[in-house]
């Protein structure tokens, strides 16, 4: 018993790891839905073979608020289906032609799929995606192929394969769809109960209407026949008695305890909340800065900030040629870097003579007094920081006469593929907490790591996976984050180790200036290396 809940523990904490991950797709899924909703279309579920039977579970339960409605194939055959030029069709395949007749451009489509192989269920799919309806689709390892990826507009791989697993794991992906969904929804300011339930006289199935169209016949999206909207219909999950006369729609009932807000909808605190808050006309103005100054400034007003240029015509020029200069002599020691707009990581900074400057120190030009290098001052700066002055190295550069500077002064120390951090991501970039992989060559259009061990999501990869990298460089302050497609991954076989396992990626599209900081770091490799 102990070992099954400890299997159970990891199992969960496993779960909760991919959900963490993929909040990206549960993002997009939410605003579809919800987008639906707003525009008048209609949403339907519908559950591959074995998982058929959770459709009617997630429609009428999780997705009411929508609403939605389940697909079951295994109904009775309609007898309008068949076309006399056709062959006669098959219980499940003539509920499948009858179910896509009812797609219309707007609607949603939410399916779970476990291996993807039903012939029925992919009919569905295809004439949905043929009528321009969005499809959502939340499918375990055995559905992950390129066939389902072109038909649904947002795909959801579930890390696991036995069919136990990923019902569960169905259940818990279509509560956080529709609690994203509802905070999406309530957050657009539309009501959300605008819509009545009724029973179809013909089909007898529970469809949803308008409600301004109490009272009148309308045709029933299932089985396209007329019936009768009563006006005694009610919302769906409206109550006979559930509130007093005073109590506002959607009040807690008296004595009930009020649940905490859904963390999706992010309220913001009211102001008699706040048990030390302040009126700001009873507010006193804070006291003036002149306050603080000390005694012997009290009294002296302070005039307007200087410009730069005011400040230069304030400060004496240099003497003219032939004049003994009365400015303060520059060290002997420092070598002032030259940063030029050609220059490459890993090339040597030289120094220049004032001698050698165009148009000379002697022609009545002011000379700007040196300052020392700042790393960060520059975009994209390398980490390069100037050396203490009583190492032994900045005493070799200044006994060195031959203008060239040691290797510590050089814009970048140099570095190798091994010093590298890499780390990688489904739906989003990951943080700098994430297990690290080996980077083995990198170049401007892709890279080849070999995956940790350590990491438990090194056995769901395939190819044709986007990944979202994050590269932590020496040379840079910030990391590289970067996306790209999984082209080749060698060394795992189900769920064996991943040690050793060797993975290639394509980088995707990228902006300028990370395509800049990648090449650099690809120079600066390469001349490492040699």
């Amino acid at each position: 018993m102990r070992e099954f809940l400890e299997k159970l523990q990891e199992d969960q904490r496993r779960m909760r790891k991919f959900l963490r991950s993929h909040a990206l797709h549960f993002k997009r899924m939410g605003e579809v839905l919800a987008n639906v909703r707003l525009g008048g279309g209609r949403v339907f579920v519908i559950g591959e073979p074995p998982l058929d039977g959770i459709a009617t579970v997630v429609a009428e339960e999780y997705f009411a608020f929508l609403p939605a409605l389940p697909l079951r194939l295994d109904r009775p055959r309609p007898d309008s289906v068949d076309d006399e030029s056709e062959p006669p069709a098959t219980v499940r395949e003539a509920a499948a032609r009858q179910a896509a007749r009812h797609f219309h451009r707007g609607d949603c489509l939410v399916a779970f799929l476990h291996e993807a192989d039903d012939r029925e269920t992919r009919m569905v799919l295809e004439r949905a995606r043929a009528r321009r309806v969005r499809i959502l689709i939340v499918a375990g390892l055995g559905a992950k192929n390129a066939e389902t990826k072109r038909l649904a507009k947002v795909l959801l791989a579930l890390p696991t394969r036995g069919i136990k697993t990923v019902c569960e794991s169905c259940f818990v992906c279509a509560r956080i769809m529709a609690r994203v969904a509802r905070a999406a929804f309530r957050g657009s300011g539309e009501d959300e109960e605008r819509l009545v339930q009724i029973s179809c006289e013909t089909c007898n199935e529970l469809v949803f209407f308008e409600e301004s169209l109490r009272g009148r016949r309308v045709t029933c999206p299932l089985c396209e026949a007329k019936t009768l909207v009563p006006r005694s219909a009610q919302r769906r999950g409206e109550r006979a008695a559930a509130l007093p006369a005073a109590a506002p729609l959607g009040a807690p009932l008296p004595g009930r305890r009020r649940l905490k807000p859904s963390v999706m909808e992010l309220p913001t605190l009211d102001s008699e909340d706040l048990e030390d808050s302040v009126d700001d006309a009873d507010a006193e103005p804070p006291e003036p800065s002149s306050a603080d100054l000390p005694e012997e400034l009290e009294g002296i007003e302070l005039g307007e900030p200087r410009t730069r240029a005011q400040k230069l015509e304030g400060q004496p020029s240099e003497a003219h040629a032939g004049l003994a200069s009365t400015a303060p002599a520059r060290p002997p020691s420092w070598e002032g870097p030259s940063f030029g707009s050609d220059i490459r990581v890993g090339s040597e900074v030289v120094s220049v003579a004032s001698g050698d400057l165009p148009g000379g120190a002697g022609r009545g030009e002011r000379a700007e007094a040196p300052a020392e290098p700042d790393p960060f001052a520059y975009e994209e700066a390398y980490l390069a920081g100037p050396k203490p002055t009583d190492s032994g190295e900045a005493s070799e550069a200044s006994s060195d006469q031959g203008g060239e500077l040691p290797v510590s002064r050089r814009v970048s120390a140099r570095f190798t593929a091994e010093e590298c951090a890499l780390r990688w991501g489904r739906g989003g970039f990951p943080d700098e907490t994430g297990p690290v992989h080996a980077l083995v060559r990198l170049d401007p259009g892709g890279l080849t790591f070999l995956l940790n061990p350590d990491d438990e999501a090194c056995g769901t990869l395939q190819e044709g996976d986007e990944l979202f990298v994050r590269l932590e460089i020496p040379a840079f302050l910030e990391p590289i984050l970067v996306r790209g497609l999984l082209e080749d991954i060698r060394g795992i076989s189900g769920k064996s180790s991943c040690e050793g396992a060797r993975a290639q990626l394509r980088f995707q599209a990228m902006d300028a200036g990370v395509r800049r900081k990648i090449e650099r770091a690809v120079d600066n490799m390469e001349a490492a290396a040699t």
